[in-house]
């Protein structure tokens, strides 16, 4: 007879020797293991991938990883930083637009900063909507309040750019969404106060500020594309709809033309518009008319599409958020910015894990967009 202290030695021996013989790789994979795995696979972007394509090091990362940095989300210095970081670490996101600064914790800025990319293992575009003027998330003594309304010449466009560059830069803010290139003629309409003074000075201006900010080490991103014109609907509450022709577009759409020839656009915000008689169903961060045939195609922009805040009542009003979220990517969109709500992005991403389960966005559609925003990382010097 077998004593029972050493059957159970026995046993666990047994155990042991047969659990060392498994095969355990299956249980590696990252769609099991997502938070350790992801961690490793996205720090090989930085480690380990010398001599390794864009498209190899997409490769890499697992489909929750890549939907990830398809969002930037909204953080309000209320909620405190560690909120955020939580996210961060949960859900891989790949960006941050902070919403509000107070004069009591611009100090403490770069300290949420150096913790959110600390804990990104893809280093993040943190952002901000600094224009100056009635849209300043700074308004601390010392930073540069300067509207583009006022701006008098290039030369003062440029200095401004610099200026505003550096002070978010030492915040550890590397985008600005900014300037507007919307241009508001009646001052009923609610981008009056936010657009240049005329028309014909737009891309001159806007090309000033822009050089400025990237001679500071800041990235520009001017919106929305294709323009709010002098509507007073604001699409924060409603969906401004502009009823020009198909044949009209082109000249509606010059100013934005005329800013990507004069300087180095990288990303582009999208406005919440809607253009009937070139979609009479969606608005232009939904439409693959506008993102995709008139954007990409006929502008030929290779850059990253940015939406406008999902949660804007121009969206929500008629889709819920991750509904839009599916479509947006569907129209074309790079990347998908949840500022006023940012848990809302939580739905918003898995509904698009969804969506690619079922078919109905491709990973190669994906991939098309992960490869633009690393590669605006790499050129941004975020990875190397």
């Amino acid at each position: 007879m077998v004593r029972p202290a050493g059957f159970f030695v026995f046993a666990v021996g047994a155990l042991m020797g047969y659990l060392v013989q498994l095969d355990w790789s299956p249980l590696l994979r990252l769609d099991i293991m997502p938070q350790t795995a992801s961690v490793v696979e996205a720090l090989s972007l930085e480690t380990g991938t010398e001599g390794l394509s864009m498209t190899q090091r997409v490769n890499q990362l697992s489909l929750e990883e890549k939907v990830g940095q398809l969002f930037m989300i909204g953080h309000w210095s209320e909620d405190y930083y560690q909120h955020t970081d939580r996210m961060l670490k949960l859900y891989g996101f790949g960006g941050i637009i902070i919403m509000n600064v107070s004069d009591d914790s611009v100090d403490s800025v770069p300290l949420w900063t150096a913790s959110w990319q600390k804990t990104s293992a893809i280093p993040l575009l943190i952002s901000i909507d600094q224009e100056g003027g009635v849209v300043s998330r700074i308004k601390a003594p010392g930073y540069t309040q300067t509207s583009q309304r006022s701006l008098g010449t290039t030369d003062e466009a440029y200095t401004i750019g610099t200026k505003r560059g550096q002070e978010l830069r030492e915040l550890g803010i590397n985008t600005n969404l900014a300037p507007v290139i919307d241009y508001a003629s009646t001052s009923d309409a609610f981008l009056y106060n936010r657009s240049f003074a005329t028309s014909t000075e737009v891309s001159s201006m806007a090309s000033a500020l822009i050089n400025g900010h990237a001679d500071a080490g800041v990235l520009a991103i001017p919106k929305h594309f294709p323009g709010h014109e002098s509507t007073p609907d604001d699409s924060h509450f409603v969906m401004p709809v502009i009823d020009i022709t198909a044949a009209a577009f082109p000249e509606y759409v010059q100013p934005f033309r005329d800013v990507l020839d004069a300087a180095d656009i990288n990303v582009l915000m999208t406005a919440h518009v809607q253009f009937p008689k070139l979609d009479d169903e969606y608005p232009v961060t939904l439409s693959y008319e506008i993102l995709t045939r008139q954007l990409r195609r006929e502008l030929g922009f290779e850059g990253v599409i940015i939406t406008d805040d999902m949660t804007m009542g121009a969206i929500t009003n008629q889709w819920p958020a991750d509904e839009a979220a599916v479509r947006a990517i569907q129209a074309g969109a790079d990347i998908l910015l949840f500022a006023a709500e940012p848990n809302v992005a939580m739905e918003a991403r898995d509904r698009i894990l969804e969506a690619v389960a079922a078919g109905d966005i491709t990973e190669d559609r994906i991939d098309e967009s992960v490869t633009r925003i690393l590669e605006l990382k790499q050129k941004q010097g975020l990875l190397e």
